[in-house]
């Protein structure tokens, strides 16, 4: 299980709190380190992401929705070799991610998937 924050520090104080919860459970545990995902913040004022924001509302005729979540923790990875490069991600609706009840909702991929086009035809 990969804990997720924009902070180190939360992911070390989230790790302890799990721990000290399984111990008065009395519940076994092993951890492993299976490595780590660089962390990112998103930068709520990169031009890129300004860029964005306008293609989409020439399509829609309304902004989009920017959400900051712990998600799509690759980013970081590039983030990590490339500091100066803005990052944005984009996809379709997911609800109740990562469980038995996840659910995609069909009409947003297809909503993401326009959108993904015009911004790459209109990037210089």
């Amino acid at each position: 299980m990969y804990h997720r924050s924009f902070s180190q520090q939360n992911i070390k104080h989230i790790s302890k709190r799990i721990n000290s919860l399984l111990d008065l459970a009395n519940i076994r545990y092993k951890i492993g380190e299976v490595g780590e995902f660089t962390l990112w913040k998103p930068n709520l004022d990169a031009k890129f992401l300004n860029y964005a924001k306008n293609v989409y509302k020439e399509m829609y005729n309304n902004d989009p929705q920017i959400l900051s979540v712990h998600a799509v923790l690759e980013c970081g990875v590039f983030k990590n070799k490339c500091p100066d490069l803005e990052i944005i991600t984009l996809g379709p609706t997911i609800e109740a991610c990562h469980s038995p009840d996840e659910k995609l909702n069909i009409q947003s991929v297809q909503h993401s998937w326009d959108f993904l086009i015009a911004l790459l035809k209109q990037i210089e």
